[in-house]
């Protein structure tokens, strides 16, 4: 559910247990920079550095690209929800913190 409309929307709420912190913003962008840094990390088998970033060499050295290889029905979902995620961020104008290659978002 949509909070408000433009970069304040929110489709849930973050609550930090033991922080004592009140959701106004920064519990939510804090929890979508973790996303943002989770889905960047080897953890996750959906991006792959960059020819560029793993090289360092040329334009666009901290990109990323999708994994062609993980295609299990569990990687699926992941994607289904990294999409989710991607079209909340462009319906509400948020910026988001992934790091995408021009090749993957154009």
């Amino acid at each position: 559910m949509f909070i408000q409309n433009g970069v304040e929307a929110r489709c849930f709420y973050a609550n930090f247990q033991g922080e004592g912190s009140i959701d106004a913003g920064g519990p939510f962008r804090d929890c979508l920079d973790n996303m943002a840094s989770e889905l960047e990390s080897p953890v996750l088998p959906l991006l792959l550095k960059s020819p560029n970033n793993r090289n360092d060499h040329g334009s666009n050295r901290d990109c990323f690209v999708l994994n062609p290889s993980a295609r299990s029905p569990t990687h699926l979902e992941m994607f289904k929800f990294f999409g989710a995620l991607l079209g909340f961020h462009i319906g509400t104008k948020a910026p988001t913190p992934v790091h995408l290659a021009p090749t993957v978002w154009k």
